[in-house]
């Protein structure tokens, strides 16, 4: 198992030269290194040039060799490396998933590049690197949370380049300041050029490089670059400049420079440098339009107009604000509580204020103003006052009509997702669960936290949590609470994000005991047959009661006092999301065994008829009503299923779903050139019939059978008529009394027996993986690998009519997978080993 690395510093190279000749020449490489059996072991050898190096590498090889965590090289003396030019390479890889990798390269503690490494090996190369005398080297790991593996660094030494003008400039001033420029004065050095570069809010941190011409320019911002933010202000023969284009009340940075106009030879050892603050005054111009965009509990305010260089928003509940005071740095808090306040205060054009009361009207104002170095100059005469009133609660649901089935669940989609406000993940178990999720004990004298898998309504508990004993890890219960996903965290996203919706969506995010959270890890709900463990309320983990197609796992059943909870979560949780099920459904094979990858219903038939029935036999509570508007308050929306129960039947109920019965599973079998077909139900209620269809191309079906309903928990019908063909498919069409029907999914068959429906080669791999169909691909198809725990590692789509297809798994490790071609009229399942 890998650690996370998660320092800031992935390698460290020191060289202090080259045991090389005076001009500095040669390679200096350290490849392959030695992999151990334990993680993290000391490694050393030397380098092709003598040079000795130490590593800590990771436990075994994959694709990069060693893949090196940090090196340095030994404790060595040598002679000073002569100005000259060095080339660097190395090989970078993220070992896990996930995006956003950095890798900085540094020379001298100056940045010279960047490379941005991926989950695909590559390699970063960076030509015509300064150097003199003793240097370091450095490759920085800058994001945190994503191991990078690094091998084979090449540094490759030539030169001379070129002999720089011995002495540098110096005595740098800044003088006749105004708010928009200045005048740089300063002694040359020995060479026959300067070059001035300026920079604001920071010191000069590039270097030009000997042999690049660099153009000046004495508008900030105009000329060339040394490196980012680093603009070239002169570049001539004189000792002074006048700066002009800079900002009010700004600081800026400058460094000058001698060198050769000849071969473009920069002295960059210690430059002459200065600093100096442009004089602050106060904008002429004030912000002139303010558009607010009202929601129920919160508002986007968005303003535009002002010339100074940072904004202060005020709000209140009067028309009525205090001037802000000049040299007065306000800060800006957008969760409005009371009275006059600031919501804003800085650079930028939008706010959304949270924490408003529906249907009352607020009143905005903007002053625009320069921040001169943290001493803010105030625009204050000319501000406009906007007002607008938040809207109803009441009308929150008025554009619900007569709407039913899915036309009812889309248009709850639309009001759920709309003014909505993102909460950070990391503040809600200390900000927002101590008022949507407390309670008072049984004895009335103390509020507690209210932990739906451990609170026993109806006696004492066994243990209770205040707010105060949030926790991340337990060996058993009542150790301490955190926070619960109740839809999974890994069913909506690959990379365990949650600064973002739904990983932050208050409403199904609730406080749990750490150590049966755990326990409950991303299984489904259900009903349990077979206990496995059983929690302190009466919570229990175990198998299935019933059967859940394609899902063999244990499910994790709550006590009967918060069925519905959860229930009417997890409702809210496929209708706000709904476009994104057919995605969510791929991730986990516990998320699978819920969601049935459409945008109506969303939740597979078993699973659905649970909800419903726990929805039914565990009706809205006051905790729920309670937590509901709370949770309205911080977030903006609400869960319909708690306003409106009578909303999940009208989505989900008899007329909408069509046909009382439940199928639990459907398969076939090839039989000496016959197909046997099973499937099971339960629910069957005023049910007619049971039309078998069958197709041979996935796309036109014809009846061959009927099969009456019964009342059975189980049936069969037997295909006589299909030996020598390739590929079958077969489908229910499950008819009611009343003539209303709905299709079960497709089964699809391999033909001519045993005759399977692709091959794959070569099986065990180590690279590249070939899939060959025996028939093409009717549609356009999801091509999705897991491992054996049932984690998706791959994803990717085939074209309509393809048969040969090739996928590249060189960065999956050893071991067996599972891959799924699936589209709506054929289903291909595969399995493959890596082997390297």
């Amino acid at each position: 198992m890998y650690k996370k690395f998660t320092s800031h510093f992935l390698v460290i190279l020191v060289l202090m030269g080259f045991v090389q000749t005076a001009v500095a020449q040669g390679t200096e490489t350290f490849q392959n290194i030695p992999a151990s059996s334990t993680s993290y072991a000391l490694r050393n050898w030397t380098g092709v040039n003598g040079l000795p190096w130490t590593a800590t590498d990771a436990r075994t090889d994959q694709i990069i060799n060693g893949r090196a965590i940090a090196i340095k090289n030994g404790s060595v003396t040598v002679a000073n490396i002569p100005n000259g030019v060095g080339n660097l390479s190395f090989k970078h890889q993220q070992i896990f998933t996930g995006s956003g990798s950095v890798l900085q390269v540094y020379i001298n503690n100056v940045l010279i590049g960047t490379a941005n490494p991926t989950t695909t090996l590559a390699t970063a190369t960076f030509n015509n690197i300064n150097v003199a005398g003793n240097f370091s080297l450095e490759i920085r790991q800058v994001t945190s949370g994503l191991r990078i593996a690094l091998d084979d660094v090449v540094w490759t030494a030539s030169g001379p380049a070129c002999t720089p003008p011995a002495t540098q400039a110096t005595a740098a001033a800044i003088t006749n300041i105004t708010s928009s420029a200045f005048d740089i004065n300063f002694t040359p050095g020995n060479g026959t050029n300067s070059l001035v570069v300026v920079k604001a809010n920071s010191a000069v941190s590039g270097n030009p490089v000997s042999g690049t011409p660099y153009t000046a320019n004495s508008v900030f911002g105009t000329g060339g670059t040394i490196s980012a933010g680093e603009f070239v202000v002169f570049n001539g023969t004189g000792n002074t400049v006048t700066v002009s284009g800079l900002s009010t009340g700004t600081t800026y940075h400058i460094s000058v420079y001698t060198f050769n106009s000849s071969d473009n030879c920069y002295n960059t050892t210690v430059p002459a440098t200065s600093s100096a603050t442009t004089i602050c005054i106060e904008p002429t111009v004030q912000v002139n339009t303010i558009t607010i965009n009202p929601f129920t509990t919160s508002a986007a305010i968005n303003w535009s107009g002002g010339n100074g260089n940072s904004s202060l928003v005020l709000f209140n509940t009067t028309n009525s604000f205090t001037t802000p005071a000049d040299g007065t740095l306000y800060t800006g808090s957008s969760a409005y509580t009371s009275g006059q306040q600031v919501v804003f205060a800085g650079s930028g054009s939008s706010v959304t204020v949270t924490g408003l009361i529906s249907n009352v009207t607020y009143y905005a104002t903007v002053f625009t103003y320069n921040n001169c170095g943290g001493t803010p100059d105030y625009l204050t005469t000319g501000n406009i006052v906007q007002s607008f009133t938040t809207t109803s609660a009441a009308n929150y649901y008025s554009s619900i009509t007569t709407q039913t089935c899915a036309p009812l669940k889309t248009a709850l989609s639309s009001i759920i997702n709309n003014g909505v406000v993102l909460l950070p993940y990391g503040s809600i178990d200390d900000v927002n669960h101590p008022t949507t999720d407390d309670h008072l004990n049984d004895a009335g004298t103390q509020t507690i936290v209210w932990d739906m898998y451990s609170d026993n309504p109806a006696g004492a508990e066994a243990y209770t949590y205040t707010f105060a004993q949030a926790g991340s890890s337990a060996s058993a219960e009542g150790q301490g609470w955190n926070k619960e996903h109740t839809f999974p965290n890994s069913w909506f996203s690959q990379t365990s994000s949650t600064n973002n919706f739904p990983g932050s969506d208050l409403h199904q995010i609730v406080p749990t005991d750490i150590y049966v959270n755990a326990q409950r890890g991303n299984l489904p709900y259900g009903i349990v047959g077979t206990v496995t463990n059983t929690y302190t309320n009466g919570s229990k983990k175990g198998t299935s009661q019933t059967a859940i197609p394609n899902y063999t796992g244990e499910v994790f059943e709550p006590i009967d006092a918060y069925k519905g909870d959860l229930a009417r979560i997890t409702l809210y949780m496929v209708t706000r999301y709904e476009n994104e099920i057919p995605t969510w459904e791929n991730y986990q094979a516990t998320g699978d065994a819920v969601m049935d990858g459409l945008t109506f219903p969303s939740v597979e038939p078993a699973y659905l008829q649970m909800l419903l029935a726990w929805h039914a036999a565990d009706p809205v509570s006051v905790k729920e009503t309670e937590r509901n508007e709370t949770v309205f308050n911080f977030q903006g929306n609400r869960n319909p299923f708690v306003d409106h129960p009578e909303y999940v039947q009208s989505i989900w109920g008899t007329s909408c779903l069509v046909v009382p019965v439940t199928l639990t599973s459907f398969t076939g079998i090839r039989n000496n050139g016959n197909v046997l077909l099973y499937w099971a139900v339960n629910n069957e209620v005023n049910f007619k019939t049971y039309a078998v269809e069958r197709s041979f191309n996935g796309i036109n079906f014809e009846k061959i059978g009927e099969v009456a309903g019964q009342n059975l928990s189980n049936y069969k019908f037997t295909d006589l008529t299909v030996s020598g063909k390739s590929v079958i498919y077969y489908r229910l069409k499950m008819i009611d009394i009343d003539g209303q029907f709905r299709y079960s999914s497709v089964v699809v068959l391999k033909g001519n027996d045993n005759l399977p429906l692709a091959f794959i080669y070569p099986n065990p791999t180590a690279g590249e993986l070939h899939i060959q169909l025996y028939e093409s691909l009717l549609v356009k198809s999801t091509i999705s690998i897991t491992d054996l725990t049932g984690r998706l590692v791959k994803k990717q789509t085939a074209e309509k009519g393809e048969l040969n297809m090739l996928l590249d798994i060189q960065n999956l490790p050893n071991g067996r997978y599972f891959i799924k071609i699936k589209n709506n009229y054929q289903l291909i399942d595969l399995s493959f080993v890596v082997i390297k």
